[in-house]
């Protein structure tokens, strides 16, 4: 049986093809590999952004607790056991101290919303920082509270 004059070519060719099948199934574990490498790169750069976020979320809201937090104490040393005083009169004082504190942190005062409830006689601070461009504005939700010592009431 003969291959007639093609019959040299036959094993360099069959040796070629095998050696394509083999180099594209190198290519493909190759190509497969770089993958898991890079979605599990992209994976760790996610969860550390996550992380970043979050601390600094987590930052804000304790800052702007203790804002609220200092200016409470503030205002029950500045107003001593004296008489009932007006929740007015203690919004303008606590907006003046809380735009410091917050000032003194870092924070734009200019987001920041008080006000001051009696409830009860004692007088309650409702601080809220409402910064809408910081996490789609997920910290403007936020009210934070003091309760004023019982020596300021209202």
């Amino acid at each position: 049986m003969s291959l007639g004059a093609y019959s040299s070519l036959v094993i360099p060719v069959v040796v070629v093809l095998v050696a394509i099948i083999v180099l594209v199934r190198i290519a493909i574990a190759i190509e497969h590999a770089l993958i898991r490498i890079a979605s599990g790169v992209l994976t760790i750069i996610v969860l550390v952004g996550v992380l970043i976020v979050g601390f600094n979320f987590v930052g804000r809201v304790n800052t702007v607790q203790s804002a609220a937090t200092t200016v409470a104490q503030d205002i029950a040393a500045s107003y001593g056991g004296g008489g009932p005083v007006s929740a007015a009169a203690l919004n303008t004082k606590l907006n003046r101290q809380a735009s410091q504190a917050l000032r003194n942190v870092g924070l734009d005062p200019t987001y920041l919303r008080l006000h001051v409830t009696c409830e009860g006689g004692q007088a309650v601070l409702h601080l809220r920082y409402a910064d809408q461009s910081f996490m789609g504005g997920a910290l403007s939700n936020q009210d934070f509270t003091a309760n004023l010592p019982p020596n300021v009431r209202c």
